[in-house]
């Protein structure tokens, strides 16, 4: 991954929750109609490309994965009544419009990469859509800077319970810069809990019955 350039699989993923909305049958698990505006004309190309190259079957897998997790994530935040959200690597992310109802009651911290975090911020100024108060945006590489400075430099109160979501990330980390997020995820309030998603073996895989190695689960921190 260039760290110069904006994330090609954040793209991937906001099209892949898009496509979602127009090509299954509703109820969608997600409805995101915020997705294809955030990515630009450049996602037709990018679906074409996908159809192109994967069976039809593994297209409607690869969505069914993408936005349930992002389902399960919010239903837990929502349900959980917490007033921080932090989104670890949220790429194109739309929650801030989707939910506008719960910013500024909730903080939501949008965290990713330096480059591409100005990207979505210049997407989100050529679309004119309104960032409030309480949406929060935070330039984090994870390889090279503390989480904790980058948040604490964003307003997050560490003494406060947190929800953290870190989905479709890990993979493309070192185990280093994996271990000081999570060490600092660690530090935040009691209360506070992380829905992750991250790369099992084959073999678990095989003896579970699961048909991709990307799993994803929830754990409460203290």
């Amino acid at each position: 991954m260039d760290p110069t350039k904006a994330s090609a699989t954040a793209i991937g993923v906001a099209v892949a929750r898009g496509a979602h909305r127009s090509y299954d049958q509703p109820p969608w698990v997600l409805d995101d109609p915020f997705a294809l505006q955030l990515v630009g004309p450049q996602w037709a190309e990018i679906q074409a490309a996908n159809e192109a190259a994967l069976p039809k079957v593994a297209l409607r897998q690869s969505r069914a994965s993408v936005v349930a997790r992002s389902r399960y994530t919010e239903d837990r935040l929502v349900s959980g009544g917490y007033r921080q959200y932090v989104i670890l690597g949220a790429g194109l992310d739309s929650f801030a419009w989707r939910r506008a109802d719960l910013i500024g009651w909730l903080r939501l911290f949008e965290v990713d990469r330096p480059a591409s975090q100005a990207w979505k911020r210049a997407r989100i100024t050529e679309l004119d859509l309104p960032v409030r108060d309480g949406h929060v945006f935070a330039a984090v590489d994870f390889e090279t800077e503390s989480l904790r400075d980058g948040l604490g430099r964003a307003g997050l109160d560490w003494s406060q319970p947190v929800f953290f979501s870190w989905l479709g990330v890990m993979i493309y980390l070192t185990a280093e810069a994996i271990d000081a997020t999570l060490l600092s995820v660690s530090g935040c309030g009691s209360g506070s809990e992380i829905v992750l998603s991250y790369d099992a073996s084959d073999a678990l895989c095989r003896a579970r019955g699961y048909a991709a190695p990307c799993l994803a689960g929830a754990w409460l921190l203290k």
